[in-house]
C-alpha cells in the first residue's frame, strides 16, 4: 500500500512539474514512435503538446531524423532511444532539458553523435549509454550536472572520450565497462562525488584514469579491473571510499601513483592479480576497516608503499605473490584484528622490517618454499588465534618469534621438512588450544619451548623421524586433554617432560620404534583418562609412570611391544587390582595379559626376609590380615597408601588388621615396636 502511494504521489509531482507556465503536457500512458512518419506527424497529432507525461520510446529501423520532435520540452518517464538501424544524429530533442524517469540510448549502430542534447539539464532516473558503436564522445551532456540514478556507459567500441558529460555528482552508481576505444577518463572533469559506487571495468584501451582530477569521495564501492593496457591511476585526487576498494586483474598496472590521497577506505580493500603491479606506492592508507587482500601480484617484491599502514581491523591476506622476497616497506604495520596469512610465496627468505605485534585471530604462515627463517617478527607477542606454520620446505628454525608469550588457540608446526629445531618460541608461555607439532622430517630437538608451562588443550608430537629428545619442555607442567607421542621413530625416552605432573586427557604412545623408557615421565601424578601404549618394538621399561594415581586412570592398553617384559609398576598394579578396564596382549613374556601382570604385582608384594620374622597374611588379602611373628604385644600399627596417606592407625596391641572397608590397592603397613620400624606391603584386591 505504501508503495502504491508512493508512486501516485511521485506522478503527481511529476504532471505538476510538466504543468508549469506554457507547457502543455500530453499522452499520460506515453507513446512508442515506431516509424519516421510516425515522427514526423507528431505535431499534427498532438497539437501544442511539448511535454509527454509518461514514457516516450523511439524505435523503428527507418528512422532517421527526430525533426518532428523539436516541440518537446520534457519527458515525465523514462526516454528510450533504441534499436534504431539508420539514426546518425539526435537533432529534434534540443529543447529537452528535463527526464523524469530513466534515459537509454541503446544499440544505435549508426548513432554518431548525441550533441543535441546540450539543453538536458535533469535526469530523475538512470542513464545508460550502451551499444552505440560508432559513437565517438558524450558531447552534448555538458549542461548535465546532476544524475539522481545510476549512469552505466558500456558496450560502446568506438568511445573515445568521455568529454561531454558535465555531473558533478551521481546519486547512484557510475559503471564504465567495456569500452575498448576509452583511454582516459577525461570529460569527468566536473565529477566530485559518487553516491553509490563507481566500477571501471573491462575497458581494453584504458591507460590511465587521468580526467576526473576533481573526484574525492565515493560513497559505496570502487572497483578498477579487467583493463588490460591500464599502466597508471593517472591524477585522481581521490580521499576517500566508504565502500570496498578493489583493484583487480590489471595486467599493465605497475603502480598506484595517483592515489597520494587516499586515506580512508570504509569496507576491503582487494589488490589482485595484477602480473606487472611492481610496488604499492600511492597508497596513503593508515588504516583499513575491513579486510586487506594482496593476491597473485606476480611481480610485487615487497610492501612498500605501504608505510602509512598501521591497523587491519579485519582480516589480511598476503597470498601468492611469486616474487615477494619480504615483507619490507611496512614499518608502522603493527596490528591485524582479523586473521592474517601469508601463504604460497616462492621467493619469500623472511619477513624484512615488519614491527607486527598482535594478530588478535588466527596467523597462518604456509607454503612459502623459499623462507629460511621468521627473523622481522620480533616484535611479535600476541596471537589470539591459531598460530599455523606449515609446508615452508626451507626453514630451519623459527627465530624471529623470540617474543612471543602467548598463542590463544591452536599452535600448529606441520610439514616443514628442513627444520631442525623450533629455537624462536623460548618466551612462549602457554597455548590456550592444542599443541601439534607433526610431519617435520628434519626436526632433531625441542629446543625453543623453554618457558612453556602450560597447555590447554591436547599436546601431539608426531610424525617427526628424526626427533631424538623433547629436552627441552622442562617447564611443562599441565596438559589439559591428550599426551600424545607417535610415529617419532628416533625418540628413545621422554626426558624433557619432567615437570610434567597433569594430564587431562589420555597418555598416547605408538608407533615410536626406538623409544626404550618412558623416563622423564617420573614426576607425573594425574592421568584422567586412558592409558594407550603400544607398537613401541624397543620400549622395555615404563617405571616412569609409578607416581601416577591410578583413580583417575579410565582404560590401558598396552599391546604389541615386544621388548617390554615388567609392567609391575605401582600404579598399574593398583589399577588393575582394582578391577579397572585393560588390554594388554602381544607384549613380552611376564607383560602379556592382565592376569601376568597381576600374578606379577602380587609377587612383587612377596618381599625378601627383612630378619624380623614378621609376617602379613593372606597376602593379597581381600579384607583382614593378620600380622604374625611378633615377640611382644608393646606396637603400634599405621596403614598408608601409595600416596603416603595415613589410613588407620593401632596401638591396642590388636595383631589384626581390616582393610574390607578399603579400595583396592597397595597399602604400606608400618609396625612400630620400641625404637624398631618394620614396613611391609600388603595387597588387597577382591
Amino acid at each position: 500500500m505504501k508503495s502504491i502511494l508512493l508512486v501516485a504521489f511521485l506522478t503527481c509531482c511529476t504532471i505538476f512539474s510538466l504543468s508549469g507556465q506554457g507547457t502543455h503536457p500530453c499522452l499520460p500512458d506515453g507513446i512508442i514512435f515506431g516509424t519516421q512518419e510516425s515522427i514526423d506527424s507528431f505535431t499534427v497529432n498532438y497539437p501544442g503538446c511539448n511535454a509527454i507525461i509518461g514514457d516516450l520510446t523511439i524505435l523503428g529501423n527507418d528512422i532517421q531524423f527526430l525533426d518532428g520532435l523539436g516541440i518537446l520540452t520534457a519527458v515525465g518517464g523514462d526516454l528510450v532511444i533504441t534499436a534504431n538501424g539508420q539514426l546518425q544524429r539526435l537533432e529534434g530533442l534540443n529543447g529537452v532539458d528535463s527526464i523524469y524517469g530513466d534515459f537509454a540510448i541503446a544499440s544505435n549502430p549508426s548513432l554518431q553523435t548525441i550533441e543535441a542534447l546540450d539543453s538536458l539539464k535533469y535526469i530523475g532516473g538512470n542513464l545508460t549509454i550502451l551499444e552505440n558503436p560508432v559513437l565517438e564522445s558524450l558531447e552534448g551532456l555538458d549542461s548535465l550536472s546532476f544524475a539522481a540514478g545510476n549512469v552505466e556507459i558500456l558496450y560502446n567500441e568506438g568511445l573515445q572520450t568521455l568529454t561531454g558529460l558535465g555531473v558533478d555528482s551521481i546519486i547512484g552508481n557510475l559503471l564504465i565497462q567495456l569500452n575498448p576505444s576509452l583511454s582516459d577518463l577525461t570529460g569527468l572533469d566536473s565529477l566530485h562525488c559518487v553516491k553509490s559506487s563507481f566500477d571501471v571495468i573491462e575497458n581494453s584501451g584504458l591507460m590511465s584514469l587521468a580526467g576526473a582530477g576533481r573526484f574525492h569521495r565515493i560513497n559505496g564501492n570502487l572497483q578498477i579491473a579487467s583493463n588490460t593496457s591500464l599502466v597508471t591511476i593517472g591524477d585522481l585526487k581521490l580521499d576517500s571510499v566508504f565502500g570496498n576498494f578493489s583493484i583487480l586483474e590489471n595486467n599493465s598496472l605497475e603502480n598506484f601513483l595517483g592515489l597520494d590521497s587516499l586515506s580512508y577506505v570504509g569496507g576491503n580493500v582487494a589488490i589482485e592479480d595484477n602480473p606487472a603491479l611492481n610496488d604499492l606506492i600511492g597508497i596513503a592508507l593508515d588504516s583499513v576497516i575491513g579486510s586487506f587482500s594482496l593476491q597473485n601480484n606476480g611481480s610485487l617484491s615487497d610492501l612498500t608503499g605501504l608505510d602509512s599502514l598501521h591497523c587491519v581491523k579485519n582480516n589480511f591476506l598476503i597470498i601468492g605473490n611469486g616474487g615477494m622476497s619480504d615483507l619490507s616497506g611496512a614499518e608502522r604495520f603493527h596490528l591485524v584484528k582479523g586473521n592474517l596469512f601469508i601463504e604460497d610465496h616462492d621467493n619469500m627468505t623472511n619477513f624484512g622490517d615488519l614491527r607486527l605485534d598482535s594478530v588478535l585471530g588466527n596467523f597462518l604462515i604456509g607454503y612459502n618454499s623459499g623462507l629460511e627463517d621468521l627473523l622481522g617478527l620480533d616484535s611479535l607477542n600476541f596471537v589470539g588465534g591459531d598460530l599455523i606454520i606449515t609446508q615452508n620446505s626451507s626453514i630451519d628454525d623459527l627465530l624471529g618469534l623470540d617474543s612471543l608469550d602467548m598463542v590463544g588457540g591452536n599452535l600448529s608446526i606441520l610439514n616443514n621438512t628442513t627444520m631442525l629445531g623450533i629455537s624462536g618460541l623460548t618466551g612462549l608461555d602457554s597455548i590456550g588450544g592444542f599443541l601439534t607439532i607433526s610431519g617435520n622430517s628434519g626436526l632433531q630437538h625441542m629446543e625453543g619451548l623453554d618457558s612453556l608451562r602450560f597447555i590447554n588443550d591436547d599436546l601431539t608430537i608426531d610424525g617427526n623421524p628424526n626427533l631424538q629428545s623433547l629436552f627441552p619442555l622442562v617447564a611443562l607442567d599441565s596438559i589439559s586433554r591428550n599426551l600424545i607421542i607417535t610415529g617419532n621413530g628416533s625418540l628413545g625416552d621422554l626426558i624433557g617432560l619432567d615437570s610434567l605432573i597433569y594430564i587431562g586427557g589420555n597418555l598416547t604412545l605408538f608407533n615410536n620404534e626406538n623409544l626404550v623408557s618412558l623416563d622423564g615421565l617420573d614426576s607425573l601424578h594425574n592421568i584422567w583418562g586412558a592409558i594407550q601404549i603400544f607398537n613401541n618394538d624397543a620400549l622395555a621399561d615404563i617405571r616412569a609412570l609409578q607416581n601416577v594415581d591410578p583413580q583417575g586412570i579410565t582404560d590401558v592398553v598396552i599391546e604389541n611391544s615386544q621388548s617390554l617384559s615388567n609392567c609391575v609398576v605401582e600404579s598399574l598394579c593398583n589399577y588393575l587390582a582394582g578391577g579397572g578396564a585393560a588390554a594388554i596382549s602381544n607384549n613380552a613374556d611376564g607383560c602379556n595379559s592382565v592376569d601376568e601382570v597381576l600374578t606379577a604385582c602380587f609377587v612383587a608384594v612377596d618381599e625378601p626376609n627383612d630378619g624380623s620374622g614378621i609376617v602379613l597374611y593372606p597376602n593379597p588379602t581381600s579384607g583382614v590380615i593378620e600380622v604374625k611373628g611378633l615377640r611382644t604385644n608393646a606396637f603400634s600399627i599405621n596403614v598408608h597408601d601409595s600416596h603416603g596417606r595415613l589410613l588407620y592407625s593401632n596401638s591396642s596391641g590388636n595383631d589384626t588388621i581390616d582393610l574390607s572397608g578399603m579400595q583396592d590397592g597397595l597399602y604400606f603397613i608400618s609396625i612400630i615396636s620400641g625404637e624398631q620400624i618394620i614396613v611391609k606391603r600388603v595387597l588387597k584386591f577382591q
